[in-house]
């Protein structure tokens, strides 16, 4: 039996979101809930086929990246993919992929919180002359809730 309650912010004095929803024995509400990467994440993908680095994405002036996902396909050659944060003074590597021995077919969803510093985007890096993809997952989050690398890299 459902109950009629509605669920009030004590900040802004609205009603939380709920949904109607109906079964072939019911009608009634739910009470909808997010996570902060389903609310406010983005993706993109990066793909290279020479050797270099490209930026996969760049924080907000003065503000920083948590990832929530990283998905990466490369061709089996004799080489290194990295994929890092970086600032331009300082880089620290998130994860090496070597493809010399097999092609990489990998993801993985984080859970915790794995934030860059300030300004430092996130990259992906390659010594090799064939297809590496990476699509990361992630939220941008301004300069007021990210740390300069000296405290970022004192945290952890």
């Amino acid at each position: 039996m459902p109950v009629d309650v509605v669920l009030i912010d004590a900040g802004t004095n609205t009603a939380l979101h709920t949904e109607e929803y109906h079964t072939e024995h019911d009608d009634g509400k739910v009470l909808l809930t997010t996570t902060i990467p389903e609310q406010y994440g983005a993706f993109k993908v990066a793909t290279r086929s020479t050797t270099g680095t490209t930026v996969i994405s760049a924080p907000p002036a003065g503000g920083s990246i948590i990832l929530t996902d990283i998905i990466v396909a490369a061709e089996k050659k004799a080489g290194i993919l990295t994929i890092d944060f970086s600032d331009g003074t300082n880089t620290v590597i998130i994860s090496p992929f070597y493809l010399t021995d097999s092609p990489v077919a990998f993801s993985v969803s984080f859970t915790g919180r794995w934030q860059g510093w300030r300004n430092a985007s996130l990259r992906m890096t390659t010594s090799i002359n064939g297809v590496v993809s990476v699509t990361a997952g992630y939220i941008k989050v301004p300069k007021a809730n990210s740390l300069e690398y000296a405290a970022w890299d004192a945290r952890r």
